[in-house]
């Protein structure tokens, strides 16, 4: 069964980049799921060849019959009950929450043996974190720029009370655009701490009860969130900080001295950057 939202254009029908089959693990996950291709989900999305695979879910180049383009789809092989509530929410929050530098839902359903699958608009590019392994630091205009898309679709998110939690470079892909700009896109909500009133204020889905995070239980990508994570309920400061990482990480190459403000221009002197932008990460980067 297949339930579409309102559908962004279409990727044209290509071969993914190379650089998706040397990702770390490509190579084991397309020798396990060399049985896949041809396989079709919902009869929609008919699998070209696999992407990725972690331990809750595997994610597959397909052909969208419907918008004869590409897609990329993310097959759920967890069975725990919380996680497949997770995973129904970041579809549901994906499919309402509409924003140009966020990723876009194009389907939702199960296949043919149960198993829940979300089908993703397909992002021919690659993330940040795989630019900066490639092409090391970035210029700090253009992190700007692309960090100001981020804290776009940041906004778009904590307007309706729900926290990314796991906002890093590798969760940000970089795409080609038409105008001819830096274009970034923001994925993966899988972690999201997604409070009860923004469920129904996001798109208007009955509200499904589950535990909430406890305090002292840490979620998310170590050095990308902060110290008191463990003492305090997550709030939007916990984005803010991640997205103050990412910006030096990107500018520098590394990552900032847990529990101190080193200057950018300190670590890495050839990044000029200006100290406008220095004191904004500077303050991102600050305790809660």
């Amino acid at each position: 069964m297949t339930r579409s939202p309102t559908s962004p254009t279409p990727v044209p029908d290509t071969t993914p980049p190379e650089a998706l089959k040397h990702a770390k693990g490509w190579t084991l996950h397309a020798e396990a799921s060399r049985e896949m291709v041809g396989v079709l989900f919902g009869e929609r999305f008919e699998v070209r060849e696999p992407i990725g695979a972690g331990g809750m879910a595997s994610v597959y180049v397909c052909k969208d019959r419907a918008l004869h383009g590409l897609a990329a789809v993310k097959v759920l092989r967890d069975d725990n009950a919380d996680t497949r509530r997770r995973f129904a929410d970041e579809a549901r929050l994906l499919a309402n929450l509409r924003h140009p530098h966020m990723v876009q839902v194009l389907a939702v359903g199960e296949t043919a043996d149960g198993a829940p699958y979300m089908a993703l608009e397909y992002l021919p590019g690659q993330s940040l974190d795989e630019r900066l392994i490639r092409r090391g630091p970035l210029p700090w205009r253009e992190v700007v720029e692309l960090a100001a898309q981020v804290a776009g679709a940041l906004e778009a998110l904590h307007r309706v009370g729900v926290i990314h939690r796991d906002v890093k470079p590798s969760n940000i892909v970089q795409i080609d655009s038409a105008a001819g700009g830096p274009v970034v896109k923001l994925i993966d909500l899988g972690v999201a701490k997604i409070h009860d009133w923004a469920r129904v204020q996001a798109g208007g889905f009955t509200p499904v009860p589950r535990h909430k995070t406890e305090v002292g239980k840490v979620v998310g990508t170590p050095g990308f969130y902060p110290p008191e994570v463990a003492l305090v309920e997550a709030d939007p400061r916990f984005d803010t900080y991640a997205l103050g990482v990412t910006i030096y990480q990107l500018c520098t190459g590394v990552f900032p001295t847990p529990g101190e403000y080193r200057p950018m221009v300190e670590v890495r002197p050839a990044c000029k950057v200006p100290p406008e932008l220095e004191a904004l990460v500077a303050a991102l980067y600050s305790p809660m």
